[in-house]
């Protein structure tokens, strides 16, 4: 790494892990998930507390947008920090798949931030030299870092798409604006989980939140072996 927007490559493994997460916990493997979400937990707290005690200093007085603020940034890493708690063993399995679907949004928000904003601001501001030791201080806590998991998740096989392209033409038609039911209806799934966030897509559009329907769907799109 060169420039401190390449911090940003760090946050691309910390969204593969999470995904890796969700599609464990779609496939009920939730001791894949745990050791993911171990993993990520110290990661991620590192890295925010790293930011904040580097990188913020050097951010503050920047010509920074309101919703590229310091103070918004911390937000971010309190709520991000607050996702990780969940309980992966003891909360209903899709108030578990929504959580973590919120944690994603999350996490996609802040790099949004960071790479608009936060970070290019601060790679205009910083010396070479402080650029040098602000990497290395990076670079050193990721080398600290355990492994990341790469045990095989357990994949459930309950779930098909005869048709091949029902779940993605529901997808586009909600995105569309097309709130007909049948786009939903003609997507089989035969695991129960699967069923349930059917039902829950089903249940939103009919009370006329058609992003939470199509949010419904991409947490669906993430159980393995749907023919695409």
């Amino acid at each position: 790494m060169e420039r401190i927007t390449d911090l940003l490559e760090l946050h691309h493994d910390f969204a593969e892990v999470l995904t890796e997460i969700r599609t464990a916990v779609m496939d009920a493997d939730l001791s894949a998930a745990a050791v993911r979400m171990a993993w990520l937990t110290r990661a991620l707290t590192e890295h925010a507390k790293t930011e904040e005690s580097l990188l913020f200093p050097l951010y503050e007085g920047a010509d920074y947008p309101a919703n590229g603020s310091p103070e918004v940034l911390r937000r971010d890493h309190a709520l991000l920090l607050r996702h990780l708690t969940v309980d992966l063993y003891d909360t209903d399995d899709v108030a578990l798949a929504n959580q973590l679907a919120l944690f994603a949004g999350a996490l996609e928000h802040h790099d949004l931030r960071e790479s608009r904003y936060f970070k290019p601001l601060v790679d205009a501001r910083i010396t070479d030299d402080n650029r040098r030791h602000i990497l290395s201080v990076f670079a050193a806590q990721m080398d600290a870092l355990p492994p990341r998991p790469t045990q095989d998740i357990v994949r459930s096989r309950g779930v098909f798409q005869p048709s091949g392209h029902a779940l993605t033409d529901a997808q586009t038609a909600l995105a569309q604006g097309d709130e007909d039911p049948r786009w939903l209806l003609a997507i089989r799934c035969d695991h129960p989980k699967a069923q349930r966030l059917q039902r829950r897509a089903c249940q939103a559009l009919a009370a006329g939140d058609r992003v939470g329907a199509y949010d419904t769907l991409r947490l669906l799109a993430l159980f393995p072996r749907i023919a695409k």
